[in-house]
């Protein structure tokens, strides 16, 4: 499976560029590389939690993201991984995954559900509370959202067999960026599957973010990678390796769940 991150920056509170942004650069990637899932990053719409104004900046129950996205992954008839959008539904704002077929049907949608109290997430959104899976291609996949990537318990939980592909989409600072590679590579190992995190670039939140996007294999290594600048990361991805990892290592067949509920 042909694989694209698209890592971008994102303009606080100015939607409108950003959603043009989104789509030159899809355009651009889906007639480029021909890939077959095209990846975005966090909170491309409003960029990441400005202090005033997000009510106004989201979206309004993911209609833009889904016409806009929708309507590319049925032109280029690609899979799109939309990152994530401020979206505002049932009188909140939440930080949401939609996730596209090469129809243009969204299949998933997924609400971060681990918010980062330290820079006040959890006042500007509301926290998700289901996680789940989908199909691209017929292959499982599931898809988390930045600070979830803490969390062994939510990556073991999305990640069970028959997932192949766990996508991430985040807004990293520089500051911590060696500790999202270990993060990558660590759930990767231990969940033996394959992960893509696209991480937003400067000069977003004050040129604080990191980029860093990268493709991980089931076996830890780093495939391929960004630096800190405007950026595209592609790979070809063997799924059977997937298969082979367990098959070598039967860790979901050999741990006892029933010790830890």
């Amino acid at each position: 499976m042909k694989v694209a991150c698209i890592q971008m920056d994102n303009l606080s509170l100015d939607p409108d560029q950003n959603y043009r942004t989104v789509s030159e650069r899809i355009e651009e990637v889906a007639a480029s590389l021909r890939p077959d899932v095209i990846t975005l990053p966090e909170t491309w719409n409003t960029g990441y939690i400005p202090r005033e104004g997000l009510d106004q900046a989201s979206d309004t129950n993911g209609e833009r993201t889904k016409r806009l996205l929708g309507a590319l992954s049925r032109k280029h008839a690609v899979n799109i991984v939309g990152g994530s959008v401020s979206d505002r539904r049932d009188g909140g704002i939440y930080n949401t995954t939609y996730v596209f077929d090469r129809q243009g049907e969204c299949v998933f949608r997924y609400d971060k559900i681990h918010l980062l109290s330290r820079f006040g997430e959890n006042v500007a959104y509301r926290a998700g509370n289901t996680f789940g899976s989908f199909l691209l291609d017929g292959v499982p996949c599931t898809a988390i959202i930045c600070y979830d990537i803490r969390f062994p318990e939510i990556c073991r939980a999305v990640a069970e067999p028959p997932v192949k592909m766990m996508f991430v989409s985040a807004q990293w600072p520089k500051s911590r960026s060696e500790q999202l590679t270990a993060f990558l590579k660590t759930r990767a190992m231990e969940n033996e599957i394959f992960l893509v995190a696209n991480s937003s670039t400067p000069p977003n939140r004050q040129g604080q973010n990191r980029g860093g996007s990268a493709i991980v294999a089931p076996r830890g290594n780093v495939l391929v990678s960004a630096d800190s600048g405007q950026d595209v990361i592609f790979a070809d991805l063997d799924l059977a390796e997937v298969d082979e990892e367990q098959m070598r290592r039967p860790v979901w067949a050999d741990r006892r769940p029933e010790l830890f509920r």
